[in-house]
Protein backbone atom coordinates (compact mmCIF):
# COMPACT_ATOMS: atom_id res chain seq x y z
CA UNK A 1 0.00 0.00 0.00
CA UNK A 2 2.69 2.65 0.91
CA UNK A 3 4.42 1.71 -2.33
CA UNK A 4 0.90 2.29 -4.36
CA UNK A 5 0.79 5.89 -2.36
CA UNK A 6 4.20 6.66 -3.05
CA UNK A 7 4.12 5.76 -6.91
CA UNK A 8 0.72 7.97 -6.69
CA UNK A 9 2.45 10.53 -5.10
CA UNK A 10 5.35 10.66 -7.88
CA UNK A 11 2.67 10.44 -10.90
CA UNK A 12 0.86 13.37 -8.94
CA UNK A 13 4.16 15.55 -8.95
CA UNK A 14 5.26 15.09 -12.42
CA UNK A 15 1.62 15.62 -13.41
CA UNK A 16 1.71 19.21 -11.76
CA UNK A 17 4.94 19.97 -12.85
CA UNK A 18 3.98 19.02 -16.50
CA UNK A 19 0.69 21.26 -16.24
CA UNK A 20 2.87 24.17 -14.73
CA UNK A 21 4.06 24.32 -17.86
CA UNK A 22 2.51 26.40 -20.56
CA UNK A 23 3.11 27.92 -23.67
CA UNK A 24 4.54 31.48 -24.25
CA UNK A 25 1.48 33.72 -24.34
CA UNK A 26 2.17 37.06 -26.90
CA UNK A 27 2.35 38.59 -23.38
CA UNK A 28 5.07 36.75 -22.36
CA UNK A 29 6.90 37.14 -25.31
CA UNK A 30 6.58 41.04 -24.91
CA UNK A 31 7.77 40.88 -21.63
CA UNK A 32 10.70 39.23 -22.80
CA UNK A 33 11.25 41.86 -25.83
CA UNK A 34 12.45 45.02 -25.82
CA UNK A 35 11.71 47.16 -22.41
CA UNK A 36 10.04 50.21 -23.53
CA UNK A 37 9.72 53.22 -21.02
CA UNK A 38 6.02 54.76 -20.66
CA UNK A 39 7.36 58.61 -21.21
CA UNK A 40 9.92 60.74 -22.43
CA UNK A 41 10.49 61.97 -18.72
CA UNK A 42 11.60 58.35 -17.22
CA UNK A 43 13.68 57.68 -20.32
CA UNK A 44 15.36 61.35 -20.08
CA UNK A 45 16.14 60.69 -16.21
CA UNK A 46 17.39 56.82 -16.64
CA UNK A 47 19.35 57.75 -19.62
CA UNK A 48 21.19 60.44 -17.43
CA UNK A 49 21.75 58.38 -14.88
CA UNK A 50 22.97 55.83 -16.98
CA UNK A 51 24.92 57.41 -19.49
CA UNK A 52 23.26 55.01 -22.01
CA UNK A 53 21.46 56.66 -25.19
CA UNK A 54 17.79 57.00 -25.56
CA UNK A 55 16.53 55.54 -28.60
CA UNK A 56 13.30 57.23 -29.73
CA UNK A 57 10.77 54.95 -31.89
CA UNK A 58 7.97 56.92 -33.86
CA UNK A 59 5.48 55.07 -34.92
CA UNK A 60 1.69 55.70 -36.01
CA UNK A 61 -1.03 52.65 -35.70
CA UNK A 62 -2.20 52.95 -39.02
CA UNK A 63 1.37 52.55 -40.04
CA UNK A 64 2.41 49.52 -41.71
CA UNK A 65 5.64 49.46 -42.00
CA UNK A 66 5.97 50.19 -38.38
CA UNK A 67 3.84 47.24 -37.49
CA UNK A 68 6.41 45.23 -39.75
CA UNK A 69 9.18 47.31 -37.90
CA UNK A 70 7.61 45.49 -33.95
CA UNK A 71 6.52 42.47 -35.47
CA UNK A 72 9.96 41.34 -37.69
CA UNK A 73 12.58 44.01 -36.57
CA UNK A 74 11.81 44.30 -32.85
CA UNK A 75 11.34 41.03 -32.41
CA UNK A 76 14.34 39.67 -33.33
CA UNK A 77 16.76 38.55 -30.27
CA UNK A 78 19.32 40.59 -31.58
CA UNK A 79 17.85 43.68 -31.82
CA UNK A 80 16.32 43.22 -28.61
CA UNK A 81 19.22 42.27 -26.36
CA UNK A 82 21.59 45.33 -28.05
CA UNK A 83 18.51 47.71 -27.72
CA UNK A 84 17.81 46.40 -23.85
CA UNK A 85 21.62 46.37 -23.17
CA UNK A 86 22.89 49.72 -24.92
CA UNK A 87 19.71 51.95 -25.12
CA UNK A 88 16.68 53.69 -23.18
CA UNK A 89 14.46 53.23 -25.42
CA UNK A 90 10.50 54.87 -25.59
CA UNK A 91 8.35 55.48 -28.34
CA UNK A 92 6.11 58.55 -29.33
CA UNK A 93 2.85 58.43 -31.50
CA UNK A 94 2.38 60.60 -34.29
CA UNK A 95 -0.78 61.13 -33.99
CA UNK A 96 -0.82 62.22 -30.44
CA UNK A 97 2.41 64.30 -31.09
CA UNK A 98 2.16 65.64 -34.59
CA UNK A 99 3.39 69.33 -33.33
CA UNK A 100 6.25 67.40 -32.63
CA UNK A 101 7.07 64.94 -35.54
CA UNK A 102 6.73 68.26 -37.58
CA UNK A 103 9.47 69.83 -35.23
CA UNK A 104 11.33 67.03 -35.39
CA UNK A 105 11.01 66.76 -39.33
CA UNK A 106 10.38 63.52 -39.22
CA UNK A 107 9.47 62.91 -42.76
CA UNK A 108 9.05 58.84 -42.73
CA UNK A 109 7.29 56.47 -40.62
CA UNK A 110 8.97 54.26 -38.55
CA UNK A 111 11.62 57.06 -37.49
CA UNK A 112 14.28 55.88 -35.22
CA UNK A 113 16.32 58.86 -33.49
CA UNK A 114 18.65 57.97 -30.99
CA UNK A 115 19.47 60.82 -28.48
CA UNK A 116 22.90 60.94 -26.20
CA UNK A 117 22.50 60.74 -22.67
CA UNK A 118 23.18 64.59 -22.80
CA UNK A 119 20.64 64.95 -25.59
CA UNK A 120 22.71 65.53 -28.38
CA UNK A 121 21.32 63.26 -31.38
CA UNK A 122 23.60 61.04 -32.50
CA UNK A 123 22.00 59.07 -35.48
CA UNK A 124 18.10 58.83 -37.86
CA UNK A 125 16.93 56.12 -38.97
CA UNK A 126 14.43 56.61 -41.40
CA UNK A 127 11.66 53.72 -42.39
CA UNK A 128 11.80 49.90 -42.06
CA UNK A 129 14.93 48.56 -41.57
CA UNK A 130 15.47 44.85 -41.55
CA UNK A 131 16.95 43.22 -38.51
CA UNK A 132 20.75 42.76 -39.57
CA UNK A 133 20.93 46.82 -40.95
CA UNK A 134 18.80 48.26 -37.91
CA UNK A 135 21.09 46.41 -35.85
CA UNK A 136 24.31 47.63 -37.65
CA UNK A 137 23.01 51.12 -37.46
CA UNK A 138 22.29 50.59 -33.61
CA UNK A 139 26.20 49.55 -33.08
CA UNK A 140 27.06 52.95 -35.27
CA UNK A 141 25.25 54.79 -33.11
CA UNK A 142 26.11 53.26 -29.27
CA UNK A 143 29.77 53.23 -30.41
CA UNK A 144 29.55 56.90 -31.31
CA UNK A 145 27.76 57.37 -28.07
CA UNK A 146 30.83 55.44 -26.11
CA UNK A 147 33.50 57.28 -28.20
CA UNK A 148 31.67 60.88 -26.94
CA UNK A 149 32.10 59.71 -23.43
CA UNK A 150 29.17 61.86 -21.71
CA UNK A 151 30.85 61.58 -18.02
CA UNK A 152 34.03 63.05 -18.94
CA UNK A 153 33.45 65.27 -22.64
CA UNK A 154 31.62 68.18 -23.35
CA UNK A 155 28.88 67.56 -26.41
CA UNK A 156 29.96 69.43 -29.78
CA UNK A 157 27.74 72.47 -30.10
CA UNK A 158 26.94 72.15 -33.46
CA UNK A 159 25.42 68.43 -32.75
CA UNK A 160 23.35 70.02 -29.75
CA UNK A 161 19.82 70.12 -29.99
CA UNK A 162 19.03 74.11 -29.38
CA UNK A 163 15.81 75.37 -28.87
CA UNK A 164 13.40 76.57 -31.49
CA UNK A 165 9.84 78.04 -31.82
CA UNK A 166 7.27 75.30 -33.03
CA UNK A 167 6.58 77.10 -36.20
CA UNK A 168 10.45 76.96 -37.51
CA UNK A 169 11.11 73.55 -39.34
CA UNK A 170 13.77 71.18 -38.41
CA UNK A 171 17.15 71.35 -40.12
CA UNK A 172 19.08 69.33 -42.09
CA UNK A 173 21.24 68.23 -39.54
CA UNK A 174 18.07 66.43 -37.81
CA UNK A 175 17.86 67.84 -34.51
CA UNK A 176 15.42 70.97 -34.74
CA UNK A 177 15.13 72.05 -31.27
CA UNK A 178 14.57 68.63 -29.85
CA UNK A 179 14.81 69.00 -26.41
CA UNK A 180 12.77 72.05 -25.58
CA UNK A 181 10.17 70.85 -27.85
CA UNK A 182 10.00 67.06 -26.57
CA UNK A 183 10.20 68.45 -23.16
CA UNK A 184 7.43 71.00 -23.54
CA UNK A 185 4.91 68.89 -26.35
CA UNK A 186 5.17 65.31 -24.17
CA UNK A 187 4.98 66.95 -20.81
CA UNK A 188 2.18 69.18 -21.52
CA UNK A 189 4.16 72.15 -21.04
Amino acid sequence: MKRHARGLFYVFGATLAILSVRPCSAADLQQQGIHWRKSYHAAAQEASRTHKPMLMQVTASWCGACQSMFSQTFSDNTVVERVNSSFVPFQIDADRHAELISALGVQAFPTTIVIDSDLTILSRIAGFRPSTSFGDALAAAAQKSANRNPTTTKADPSTRARPVSLEQPANSSGDGGLVATVLRLINGR
